[in-house]
Formats: C-alpha cells, structure tokens, sequence
C-alpha cells in the first residue's frame, strides 16, 4: 500500500512537472511583459543609476535645479556703459541720455519733475501699498528708471536690483548708491531710462535683490543669488498732473522694518496671456532592453484657448505595431494608419542610416480628446508585427519614483538620434530652442 501510494505521488509530480514545462512553451503576453519590464528596468539603472523614490517624469512641471559656484556680480558684467561702445550685445539697451534731456522715454525733464515735486507723495503711496508676489513672467517689454534710493538707517551701501542667469553669471539691471541717509536721486550709471525685453531672458533665470556696503570690495564681491531672492515687491501707480506713473519698490536689505529702500520708475508691458497648453511625450523599449533613446514614439499633445487638442506625431523609432491612447481612448495606430500609410516594421524621422530628422513638420496629426495635462492620461499599446489580435506591451505614464518607459518635455525639447543613448538624467532639463 505504502509503495502504491508513493508510486502514485511520482505520477503526480510527473505530470505536474510536464504540465508546468508545457505551459512555459506556451505564449503569455503578462509574463512575458513583465519579463520585458524587468530587463528594461535593469537597463535604465545601469545607465543611470537607482530611481530616487521622488523622482517626476515630468520634466515640464520640474523646478530648475539649484547651480552651484554662482560667479561674482560685477558690474562691469552688465556693461555699465560710459565709454560710448555699442550696447547691441547687452541684455538691455539705452533709451534716454544725458546728451538731450528733453527727449526720451521718461526725459529728465519730466524725472525732476517727479522727484522735486512728488517724491513725498510717491513714497506715501509705497508706504501703504501691500507687498505682493514678484511675477517677472508676466511681463514683455518693461522700460525702467532708478528713481529713488535710501538707506533705510543702515550704513552708506549700494541697493542692488539683478538677474543670475542659468550660465552662473549674475548681473546687476539696476543700482543705487544713497549720499545720505534720507532719500537720494538714482545716481552712478543709473541718471537715464533703459529697456528689457523680460521675455528674451533665457528658461531658468532668477532674480535677486540686495543690499551691499559701499566699499572698494563691493562691486567684485561674490554672492550667491539664490540667497538674496527676489520674492515679493510692491507695484504702485500715481496719478500726477492727469498722468499715470507706475513705480516698483524693493526691499532690498530685507530688514524687520519691511521698508523698501529702491524705486524704479517702470512702464512695464504686460505679455499677452498665451492660452496655449502643450507638451511633448516621449517613450522607450516598446519591445526590446538595448538603446535607451527615448525616440520609439515622439509625439506631441497643443491643446488650444478654444479647447481643442491636437496630437502631432513626431518620430517613430520602433518597428512593431503600437498605437496612442488618450484618455483611455485609442486614437491612431501604426498599421491602420490612412493618411499617411506607414510600414509597421519602418522607422521614421529618427535619424536611421544617417537620414535628417524633421524637427518641425510632424509625420501625422489628428486630433484627441481628454487629455488632462496635469494628469498625463495617455498610455500606448503594443503589438509584435501587427497581426497579433492583442496587445502584448502597454506603456502608461509613470508614477513617481518609477522606472520610466516614457516622459513628458517641452516642446522645445529634440529627441535623440536613432542608437544615440539619452546621455544622463541632465539631458531632460536642457532645451534646444529658445
């Protein structure tokens, strides 16, 4: 009986055995999905190391990233102009001197006038205005004019007023040297109006305002913006002699008494208000573990003030079936495809056999629905040669922390050449158009 029963268990391991190896030679799409998942996972940490468990895939909704070794603010830097040589190179141009002062946007004609007859009232309406967020993106063309400086009851010091661009550099756009400890003209470089078109600035600038000792030293001295940020500031309009001046205050020694100690007289132009949401999907390993480029599927989603959303197919740099969901509704598919017709096994605009990749035109346009820009509801579905009856790899965008098979950019971002690696995670951050 004993040998019975253990002959009957052998049977049994036997054909559970046989059945298990059989059931491996079969085709499981989950298996062999995850199978690719984990190779693909095991590639993009060798390449780029451990996923942080905060990591957003995001990368238009990323903040810039904190530079370090930010260089000295020199005024020379800023090209502080007396010698006459051309400004055309300079983040901003002249707009009045000193040569006729009846001319000019805000002439001295009219700045003395302000300043002999109307400071008292100007600074009151400084002094009882609120301080609100400083919102430099909102603005395009802003013509701007030191107007006033104090010292606010500390020592001689310059009030300073600049940008640091994502270069290192910082420059000064405006300065004040007060002569006394109660209010003083804009002086030293600063007696005429200069322009800056606000929009001209590169992606990534911050702004900075400080209060410095005027010694020999000071105009070499480095500092690291991002500790003297320009967080909020106040913006007033009077109304002198039927005419309308707007005047910008900082508090630029960010002492207790929260009173600001530089007036720019400003005619600022606000930038129209572009109601225009787009961004750029790129993908990887739709079916494979080598390259990780990111060009397997490019494709963009504008979505338009009047609602509308259109999705632009940029590049196609794998050779399987796949199609483009949005909002779990599939909208277009590599080997259904009409207008155009495209070959399943074919990749297009990716750079292949050294062909030129189109960076503007796009190689097929059609228009979504649903898209959530916050919520990035698009996801792919992949088929083999096209003649599977179901899909057998899904890409959805990735949660936080997760390894990506795809990614979100801007617009302005290009993607890689076919078999050209995306190089280290800074590639992301670093656009190609201005």
């Amino acid at each position: 009986m004993k040998k019975t029963m253990l002959k009957g268990m052998a049977a049994l391991c036997v054909c559970v055995a046989f059945v298990s190896c059989s059931h491996d030679l079969e085709y499981d799409p989950s298996i062999a999905n995850k199978q690719k998942e984990l190779s693909y996972e095991q590639t993009f940490i060798k390449q780029f190391g451990q996923v942080s468990p905060n990591q957003e895939w995001d990368f238009t909704k990323s903040i810039a990233r904190t530079r370090a070794g930010e260089e000295a603010a020199k005024i020379e830097e800023l090209g502080f102009n007396t010698s006459g040589q051309s400004t055309s190179n300079y983040l901003w141009i002249w707009k009045w001197k000193y040569s006729d002062p009846s001319k000019g946007v805000l002439n001295q004609n009219t700045f003395d006038n302000l300043y002999n007859n109307n400071l008292d009232a100007i600074k009151s309406a400084i002094e009882s205005a609120e301080y609100t967020d400083w919102n430099p993106s909102q603005y395009k063309n802003v013509y701007y004019r030191v107007f006033a400086v104090s010292q606010d009851g500390a020592s001689k010091s310059y009030q300073r007023f600049g940008i640091h661009l994502p270069s290192g550099k910082n420059y000064w756009l405006a300065q004040g040297n007060p002569n006394k400890d109660d209010w003083s003209k804009g002086t030293l470089y600063m007696d005429h109006t200069r322009y800056l078109d606000f929009t001209q600035l590169p992606q990534g600038t911050s702004w900075f305002v400080i209060s410095q000792k005027a010694d020999g030293t000071t105009p070499n001295k480095k500092i690291k913006a991002s500790e003297y940020e320009l967080i909020t500031f106040k913006e007033v309009t009077v109304n002198i002699d039927g005419k309308d001046y707007t005047f910008w205050a900082f508090n630029c020694n960010r002492d207790e008494s929260d009173v600001a100690d530089m007036i720019l007289w400003v005619e600022a132009e606000k930038k129209p208000i572009e109601k225009i949401v787009e961004k750029r999907y790129m993908a990887e390993d739709l079916g494979g573990n080598g390259d990780i480029d990111f060009n397997d599927v490019v494709f963009d989603i504008v979505e338009t003030s009047d609602g509308v959303q259109t999705c632009y197919l940029r590049a196609l740099g794998g050779t399987l079936d796949l199609a483009i969901y949005v909002n779990n509704t599939l909208y277009w598919r590599k080997s259904t495809s009409e207008t155009p017709k495209f070959d399943v096994k074919t990749m297009y605009n990716t750079g292949y056999n050294n062909t030129t990749i189109d960076f503007v035109e796009p190689i097929a346009t059609f228009t979504v629905e649903g898209w959530d820009d916050n919520a990035n509801n698009v996801s792919l579905a992949v088929w083999g040669d096209g003649v599977q009856n179901d899909a057998v790899t899904y890409i959805k965008f990735p949660m936080k922390g997760a390894t990506p098979r795809m990614i979100a950019i801007s617009t302005k971002k290009h993607w890689q050449k076919e078999k050209v690696g995306v190089p280290n995670m800074d590639w992301f951050y670093q656009l190609d158009e201005e």
